[in-house]
């Protein structure tokens, strides 16, 4: 519903990337931004407060009159962790972390009342294409930011807010039992009281795999 009549309503993500038209024809939605939004918002916020034409803004559809006007494609970002900190002053973030403890699974790895969760993204995309998944990035290639980051990162959310659940909320967090032992071992290394929780296929691990898992 929309409160102000002047400020024009911004929807991103998998809806925005997949079915764009049917977005802005069936809803209030003004602009859509399609695929990674990270710099796309800052030069659409940018043209919208200076008054500049939208069809220079790349990786969005719009509505001009009647009809649905798409821009040119943007880039794919060449490395995450060059885009990836978020200034979580802005935001309430005793109400994320309280209403996050509710995505943590039973039986939980410390007293609910305890637990405070966060989400965190490594990765994006996914190299497979199964039939029944749609996600963000289909068709591009699969990116994850360094375990450096990733951990510089879980640190900081650790010791400013006292975090102490993390949900990897990628589309894939794992593609190989490489890239998995590596972020495992570095998290050990920085001997944080966290707990997680992450996705990967179910055909990645198999007999022989017992160690990882249980370093994991």
């Amino acid at each position: 519903l929309r409160q102000c009549s002047d400020v024009p309503i911004v929807i991103g993500n998998t809806v925005a990337s997949s079915i764009h038209e049917e977005l802005l024809k069936n809803t209030a939605t003004d602009i859509a931004v399609m695929g990674e939004g990270d710099v796309t918002i800052v030069e659409l916020l940018n043209a919208l407060e200076h008054g500049t034409s939208l069809a220079e803004v790349a990786g969005i559809a719009y509505r001009d009159g009647g009809k649905t006007r798409t821009t040119a494609l943007r880039s794919l970002i060449p490395s995450l962790d060059e885009h990836h900190s978020i200034d979580w002053e802005l935001f309430q973030i005793e109400s994320y972390l309280e209403r996050s403890k509710d995505t943590v699974s039973q039986p939980y790895p410390r007293p609910y009342e305890q637990l405070r969760a966060m989400p965190i993204n490594t990765a994006r995309g996914c190299p497979y294409q199964c039939t029944f998944c749609y996600h963000a990035f289909f068709g591009k290639p699969y990116r994850t930011r360094s375990a450096e980051a990733i951990i510089d990162e879980i640190k900081f959310m650790h010791e400013r807010y006292g975090v102490n659940y993390l949900h990897f909320w990628d589309e894939l967090t794992f593609l190989s039992k490489k890239q998995c032992r590596r972020f495992v071992e570095s998290l050990i290394a920085a001997q944080l009281d966290v707990h997680w929780s992450a996705v990967c296929r179910s055909d990645l691990f198999g007999p022989g795999d017992e160690e990882l898992v249980s370093l994991m």
